[in-house]
């Protein structure tokens, strides 16, 4: 009996040693997670970081989903989660209105990519990623930081950008060649983010409303606006999908001209993710529709 308890524990005793060498040799199932954590001000900027950062980043866009992006603003959780990211990367000419005030709150490392850009037509209106070759800029300014943080992924990143800037040159050709009928003619759009896109393509336009889209026009520029469509012969009254169209819907019916969207880019809501849309795809659905309403 003295015997077959020894031999018990004898084998209890080597079989905890066993585990004890295999253990040590496993790896560590909480292994820490070297990946980037990224945030982004806005839609259009969290498409290029994502194109760009693939798998080797943890990227979140602070806007919801179908959130106009003018109108938006961090909450206290949105300030916490920042202090703790690597990067924050924006666009920058007053697109984002919180940014001073959230680094004036905590310690975030923030890249504004228009900062680089001396040689913007214009600083006034925040929309650069309308001109392709613009957005190309903004997504350089990507690859180069996320390159300075993470080194050992350099090459990495420097593909998946030049995969991306062949995209961004072949969405400017087929502007440049489809629009060229069309030039020095206007649009109507729902608010001033065009002016970089018109000033590419030869387009002027005609805004309902200003830059950030927080007002309705006075009853003396509504009849000036209705006044131009009818003097420039303009056939359609373009809207945004995330802005309230009441104002565009009253404008057509005075004048008789059809509505078709214009995206802006600055956010696209949860079915148009799911359905795959991103920057490229919206992007070519305005330029059709640019030329069904020029074409008339």
């Amino acid at each position: 009996m003295k015997n077959r308890i020894i031999k018990t524990l004898t084998a209890a005793l080597l079989a905890a040693l066993c585990f004890t060498g295999c253990a040590q040799e496993m790896p560590q199932s909480t292994e820490k997670d070297d990946k980037l954590n990224i945030y982004t001000s806005f839609y259009c900027v969290y498409d290029f970081a994502q194109k760009i950062a693939g798998d080797k980043a943890e990227i979140t866009n602070l806007i919801p989903p179908g959130t106009e992006p003018h109108d938006w603003e961090p909450t206290s959780g949105d300030m916490a989660a920042l202090s703790k990211c690597d990067v924050l990367f924006c666009s920058g000419l007053n697109m984002e209105g919180w940014l001073d005030d959230v680094k004036n709150s905590v310690d975030v490392h923030a890249v504004v990519l228009s900062d680089s850009m001396t040689d913007l037509p214009s600083r006034d209106d925040p929309h650069i990623w309308l001109d392709p070759l613009l957005a190309d800029k903004m997504a350089k300014g990507i690859c180069g930081e996320l390159t300075a943080l993470d080194p050992e992924n350099a090459e990495y990143y420097t593909q998946n950008y030049n995969t991306l800037a062949e995209k961004f040159t072949a969405l400017d050709e087929q502007y440049k060649t489809e629009l060229a009928p069309y030039e020095g003619k206007k649009i109507v759009v729902s608010h001033m983010a065009y002016s970089y896109l018109c000033a590419r393509y030869g387009l002027e336009q005609i805004a309902i409303d200003g830059l950030f889209a927080d007002s309705e026009p006075s009853p003396v520029q509504m009849k000036s606006i209705i006044d131009q469509i009818k003097e420039n012969n303009v056939t359609t009254v373009f809207y945004e999908e995330l802005l309230s169209r009441k104002v565009a819907d009253m404008i057509a019916e005075e004048t008789g001209a059809q509505l078709l969207p214009l995206n802006p880019v600055e956010g696209l809501d949860e079915e148009e993710m799911q359905a795959g849309e991103d920057y490229f795809t919206i992007m070519e659905e305005n330029l059709e529709n640019l030329k069904t309403a020029l074409a008339e």
